[in-house]
């Protein structure tokens, strides 16, 4: 009494697109190079405002 009408075109399945070549690439030596110099620069920054206000303080 209450069936359900099947669908008059089958499913398709989904395909899955194919992969983008290989493994990513490495980043470039130069961009390492600049996060370090960066990191670096921060940290030595951090340590003239500490010392810095502790003179200022004293």
């Amino acid at each position: 009494m209450s069936q359900v009408p099947e669908p008059s075109m089958p499913s398709t399945p989904a395909t899955v697109p194919p992969p983008l070549g290989g493994p990513p690439a490495k980043p470039d030596r130069l961009y390492q190079v600049a996060a370090w110099i960066v990191i670096v620069s921060g940290i030595l920054l951090i340590g003239v405002l500490v010392l810095f206000l502790v003179w200022m303080i004293g």
